[in-house]
């Protein structure tokens, strides 16, 4: 039997390249952090010659509000009373008075509410003429702000001839990120949380798919449903689902997204979605129970591993991890430092497992067509390609 051919289920196909791209990301990314460190290791920051690495042109500065931070205010420019600049000054009131009733304090104007004469501070501002300088009795302010960009590389790591110079301006680039071995494990923690996440959505989607292509092949399902005795749809509805009644498909497609979301609100997430599959379907055999080996040791699949990993990803997105200690006399095996929990590689890896393992069982059994299913009104196995369903 042709193995490639029994799995050709489009939602199992689609998931599988979802996961092959995640899987190449995290590999080249650790290989990545391995060749860096080491680099790093072996040329120490202050080893390092001096380099000039060209600032990024304003266009290609890319930063948001947050990333300005106001390093100083400064008042350039104000009007002062005329016993103001004889103290700044330290000169004597009455010389002060002639300077300005000569013109050679600038120009000189009545403060709006004292009334007293004020001229312009400080003193090579005075030549300026009036339209230039600050309202009466105002001020001006100049303020030095820094700003934190992103800007492209720009460099070319195919041109050999610039070899040397590229791996020391990375070096450099590198070395002021931090400590190495410090940067490295943030890195790499980071990697692994995030492909956490990106796996946990491939697989929600190949159930939500999963849900969709079943419907697709046994459209009947839709009115036995327990679910379905009790909704009504009115005829405005019913025309906006299908499109003014010109697709039947649009508004199959809309009635089985009503009972996923149904599904997901009364049975938390991906359990909902595979209760969904047991119950309306008839599963004649456990889609839980797989099993996967990791660093050489069986482990079984069950309800209460999908939760674990689920309970996981709702601390993390939900919360950054932080999570009261009971969490972990729920879930013993959960890593975590402190009372914050992380995903390390290897409950990265298992939970790639778990999620592969689940995939292939439900695949295996809906191929082998262990459902209750009524025959005589099954829509024929697709030929089409599935549509890609690709991680972005």
């Amino acid at each position: 039997m042709n193995v490639d051919k029994q799995f050709a289920f489009p939602p199992y196909q689609s998931f599988k390249r979802n996961l092959k791209q995640i899987d190449e990301f995290s590999e080249l990314s650790e290989l990545a952090y391995g060749l860096t460190l080491q680099l790093l290791f072996r040329h120490p920051k202050e080893d390092l010659s001096k380099i000039h690495i060209p600032k990024p042109r304003r266009e290609d500065l890319s930063f948001c509000m947050d990333d300005r931070k106001i390093e100083s205010i400064d008042v350039s420019c104000e009007w002062i009373t005329l016993d103001d600049y004889a103290n700044r000054t330290g000169t004597e009131n009455s010389l002060v008075g002639d300077l300005a009733a000569k013109g050679m304090l600038g120009p000189v104007q009545q403060h709006p509410t004292s009334g007293k004469q004020i001229v312009i501070w400080p003193k090579e501002k005075q030549v300026l003429p009036l339209a230039e300088l600050p309202q009466v009795g105002k001020k001006t302010f100049s303020v030095k702000v820094s700003l934190t960009a992103q800007a492209p590389l720009n460099m070319d790591v195919e041109d050999m001839s610039q070899f040397e110079n590229v791996q020391k301006s990375f070096l450099h680039l590198a070395h002021s990120m931090g400590k190495p071995d410090e940067v490295g494990d943030r890195s790499k923690e980071m990697l692994h949380r995030s492909c956490f996440l990106l796996r946990w959505t491939v697989f929600e989607v190949f159930l939500r798919t999963t849900i969709h292509e079943m419907f697709r092949r046994h459209p009947e399902k839709l009115g036995k449903l327990k679910r379905a005795q009790k909704p009504t749809l009115s005829y405005s509805k019913i025309m906006s689902l299908s499109n003014a009644f010109s697709s039947v498909e649009l508004l199959r497609e809309a009635l089985v997204e009503e009972q996923i979301k149904q599904s997901e609100s009364e049975g938390d997430s991906i359990h909902g979605l595979i209760n969904l599959l047991k119950s309306d379907f008839g599963f004649k055999e456990d889609p839980y129970q797989a099993w996967f080996v990791m660093r050489g040791q069986r482990n079984e699949c069950d309800y209460n591993t999908l939760m674990e990993i689920k309970e996981v990803r709702n601390a993390l997105i939900h919360n950054d991890g932080n999570v009261a200690s009971e969490f972990f006399d729920r879930f013993p095996n959960v890593p975590k430092r402190d009372k914050q929990l992380i995903v390390d590689e290897a409950y990265d890896t298992k939970a790639s497992l778990v999620f592969r393992s689940v995939a292939f069982r439900i695949t295996d059994l809906i191929n082998r067509k262990l459902y209750e299913t009524n025959s005589k009104a099954n829509l024929p196995e697709p030929q089409r390609q599935p549509d890609d369903q690709g991680v972005d």
